[in-house]
């Protein structure tokens, strides 16, 4: 899918039929600045090469990023094993709070859409999810809802400048990686432990903009469900985290790649990681 438009603002537009008629055909399910949200856990995991940042989106959509992006994640699962794989491979509960009223909702939530057949599971959503495994048994992950955030949400509304579209809100394991052999043709790097270990890989979204990945220190990675298949070649095809790079701008945090962890490693993860922890994302 190209997101390439001339006027900025069309983005949405431009792909608006398409979504309405998909729609349509999935009972009416709701769309999330271009990203169902029955299913939100692979489509968040869009890609693309050398992606240029458009301002106005939030970065968790492909409608944030000019280029061609694709979703790789979603053509890897076979449809008829998408429901299996919300409901084994996810742990993320996902929340918007509209930055106007402070309200705070489930980006899905069944009981609030009516029409939807919930126990026909030829339809694919979120009907329940695991609880995060976490391979660092001293962690506690029990927390898995945004109650927690509302003091530091509370501040950032009050600091930030207006937006337009809902921050997300959720927790995951956090960990920190450094960058290396990164590929500034293919805007690309490995990702290496504090053990010197090459534990992942990592797609960089609009890298030729910003000295953002010129730091020789760690970089935050969230990890945001775990993929069965198994990542590039050097990773030696070991099952994985995708995750997520972030970069943080007055307490929101904004996509700036998307690759592979092994899961195994991320106890190898720089200081402060690994951590679980509450998220907003922007």
């Amino acid at each position: 899918m190209v997101s390439n438009v001339t006027q900025e603002s069309d983005a949405p537009r431009a792909l608006g039929g398409i979504i309405r008629r998909h729609s349509l055909r999935l009972d009416g399910y709701q769309m999330l600045e271009g990203v169902p949200t029955d299913a939100f856990d692979p489509f968040i995991l869009f890609r693309g090469r050398n992606l240029g940042r458009r301002r106005g989106f939030p970065s968790r959509s492909w409608a944030g990023w000019r280029g061609k992006v694709y979703f790789h994640a979603v053509g890897s699962i076979p449809h008829d094993g998408l429901n299996s794989w919300l409901a084994s491979h996810t742990w993320i509960i996902w929340y918007k709070r509209n930055q106007v009223s402070g309200v705070l909702d489930l980006v899905w939530d069944s009981t609030a859409n009516q029409s939807f057949p919930v126990h026909d599971p030829k339809y694919v959503a979120y009907r329940q999810r695991t609880p995060f495994r976490c391979p660092v048994e001293e962690l506690d992950t029990s927390n898995a809802v945004p109650s927690k955030l509302d003091l530091l949400i509370s501040t950032i509304l009050a600091s930030s400048q207006p937006r337009t579209c809902p921050l997300l809100e959720f927790w995951t394991l956090s960990v920190y990686l450094k960058l290396h052999s990164i590929d500034t043709i293919q805007g690309s790097g490995k990702l290496m432990g504090a053990d010197g270990g090459k534990y992942g890989y990592m797609l960089l979204d609009g890298f030729e903009e910003t000295t953002f990945f010129e730091s020789e220190d760690p970089y935050e990675l969230l990890e945001l469900n775990f993929r069965e298949e198994f990542g590039p070649e050097f990773l030696g095809g070991h099952p994985c985290y995708s995750v997520m790079l972030i970069e943080w701008h007055q307490g929101v945090a904004e996509r700036r790649g998307i690759g592979h962890v092994v899961k195994t490693e991320v106890q190898s993860s720089f200081a402060p990681g690994p951590t679980w922890k509450g998220i907003i994302l922007g």
